[in-house]
């Protein structure tokens, strides 16, 4: 299937609830091509103009990682608040089961 949706999807770090939540969507969503960002400098894949004008949608955690990108970025693409709280490890079940509810995936 090709894909024809870019979404790009950000937290703080990059480290946690973003890495999660693009595996979820490029699981459950075969047609998103899905890439990750944080928004802290001094770790990997950090937001930046050419990841905000690549995205259809942007996914952020909360409303920090909003402000960061318009106040920084021209944007074009929608951007969708998922307001998740950074308390979840990589992969966490909890925050699959908030991904299945958001997203309204049935469970595996």
């Amino acid at each position: 299937m090709e894909k024809h949706l870019k979404v790009l999807v950000v937290c703080a770090c990059n480290l946690n609830r973003s890495p999660t939540v693009g595996k979820f969507l490029q699981k459950h969503f075969p047609y998103m091509e899905v890439k990750t960002a944080g928004i802290y400098y001094g770790y990997p894949n950090i937001v930046n103009q050419e990841l905000v004008q690549w995205a259809d949608w942007i996914y952020v955690m909360d409303l920090e990682q909003y402000k960061f990108i318009v106040e920084k970025f021209p944007v074009h693409a929608k951007i969708f608040p998922l307001s998740i709280s950074d308390q979840y490890d990589p992969d966490d079940a909890k925050l699959i089961e908030l991904l299945e509810w958001y997203f309204k995936v049935k469970k595996q």
